[in-house]
């Protein structure tokens, strides 16, 4: 079978993680798959070529600006005869409908989440406050251009997954199409094995005594990185020897930098940027808790790591943690929804019982067994074979 893979970019993280590794899989199985992008880490490429995934990538001027367009122009120049097309990522659905609409393929919307500047009014006045007013107005007229678009691209599909029941409700929402649920998830290999603990303690200057708060993720708005900020601050002169390591890279971190120092806890605060994968394991091992203050995540990578590598989990109750961790059991989930106040009270009350984290921890690597990579390819597959019984009947 040869399979057509969209999706708009692929960086590290958690979706350059995932994809190569879900369809390494497909290939392992005798298929054919190539992936068509606009971007990709010259890593992940070589990945890639080494699983033997053909590469298909759409290049412009300001690429990293323009995936947008690249996901249009890639639908329209779509010519090759594939056996089925499958979409991962917004805007790559467009892309996806061009191309079914050229090559009659069927086409399979693996939704990671409806785009929030479309179907989220939240977005657009977080853009009006913090960004500067051409933005906003053009962001405005995108959203309202690109819905429309984007309604038609989803009526092109033939099958719809969603990654989590919290994005298929989004999914029936914005749509008015079910969706049937795939968990995705990764490699864990990488994550149970051993990782550079002391030469990481070494370069981000972690002293040994440290109690270590660690908030993984990209530093964007939606992640609410200020709210781990603002709770060590809260929490720091309770616990003196407490410390916040915070990786990723993203549009807000010269904002959450000016945060700690306002709050006076920058010399608390480690800002590690983009870290390798050992980097990011041995990370998690250092730390006591694990803190994922996001809102309404569509399904979130972090949980899962976080209680394969033994660590509690500290997130509010919406979206996808809500699913992933078991309030009481294997993390703490605040209902208190953005509540700075709320979600320092559940960090303090595991930093004041260590036993007690250190049980949710153990729980929690139990339960990550339960979200595998390969449920992932089994759901994607059966959803392959349903679209292709369906196109035969």
């Amino acid at each position: 079978m040869r399979i057509a893979v969209f999706t708009p970019y692929l960086k590290p993280g958690a979706l350059g993680r995932t994809i190569p590794e879900v369809f390494k899989r497909f290939v392992d199985r005798g298929h054919e798959v190539h992936l068509y992008t606009g971007e990709i880490s010259a890593d992940i490429q070589a990945t890639l070529e080494r699983w033997r995934i053909t590469t298909h990538i759409t290049k412009l001027p300001l690429n990293d600006r323009l995936f947008l367009i690249n996901c249009i122009i890639t639908g329209l120049r779509f010519k090759e005869k594939f056996d089925v097309l499958v979409a991962w990522e917004f805007p790559s659905n467009i892309a996806t409908a061009l191309a079914k609409l050229r090559t009659g393929t069927p086409f399979i919307w693996f939704c990671q989440e409806p785009s929030k500047l479309l179907y989220e009014p939240e977005t657009l006045s977080y853009i009006r406050k913090w960004r500067p007013f051409h933005i906003y107005l053009i962001s405005l007229a995108l959203s309202r251009c690109l819905r429309v678009i984007d309604q038609w691209a989803v009526s092109q599909a033939d099958v719809i997954l969603a990654n989590s029941e919290y994005t298929a409700e989004c999914v029936w929402h914005a749509y008015g199409r079910r969706a049937e649920v795939v968990h995705t998830s990764f490699d864990y290999r990488p994550f149970v094995s051993k990782a550079p603990v002391e030469a990481v303690k070494e370069k981000f200057k972690i002293p040994s005594h440290a109690r270590i708060l660690f908030c993984p993720g990209r530093l964007y708005p939606q992640k609410r990185v200020d709210i781990a900020i603002e709770t060590l601050k809260i929490l720091s002169e309770k616990h003196d020897s407490l410390m916040l390591v915070i990786s990723g890279a993203g549009p807000d971190e010269q904002k959450l930098r000016r945060l700690a120092e306002t709050l006076g806890v920058s010399e608390k605060v480690r800002f590690a940027g983009v870290v390798s994968l050992p980097e990011l394991v041995a990370l998690y091992k250092l730390c006591e808790i694990v803190l994922y203050p996001t809102i309404n995540e569509p399904w979130g990578f972090v949980a899962l790591e976080a209680m394969l590598c033994g660590k509690p989990v500290v997130a509010f109750k919406c979206g996808g943690p809500a699913e992933s961790v078991v309030d009481g059991k294997t993390g703490l989930l605040v209902k208190e929804i953005g509540s700075v106040e709320a979600f320092s009270q559940a960090v303090d009350f595991l930093l004041e019982r260590p036993k007690k984290a250190k049980e949710m921890g153990a729980k929690g690597k139990e339960r990550s067994k339960l979200f595998s990579i390969e449920k992932t390819v089994d759901g994607l597959s059966k959803a392959i074979e349903k679209c292709l019984k369906n196109r035969g009947d």
